[in-house]
């Protein structure tokens, strides 16, 4: 088997257990992705911000977290 046969495969196995699935576990499945997401993207975001912070001197003198938040 090649690889672009093997890689067909696991899709259509991805894809009959996809539809195999309740609704219910779909939703779920589908909102704890973006949990996952939203948590990674946040935690990098603060990551940014501090090595941001440590490097410039004039922002770590006058930084302010509530900057970057949006507004509602």
């Amino acid at each position: 088997m090649n690889s672009e046969q093997l890689a067909y495969d696991l899709l259509n196995n991805i894809m009959r257990t996809w539809a195999a699935l309740t609704i219910e576990a779909r939703l779920l499945i589908a909102i704890a992705l973006v949990a996952v997401f939203v948590a990674v993207r946040s935690n990098r975001r603060r990551a940014q911000l501090r090595r941001q912070k440590e490097l410039d001197p004039i922002n770590r003198a006058v930084y302010n977290p509530k900057q970057f938040r949006r507004l509602r």
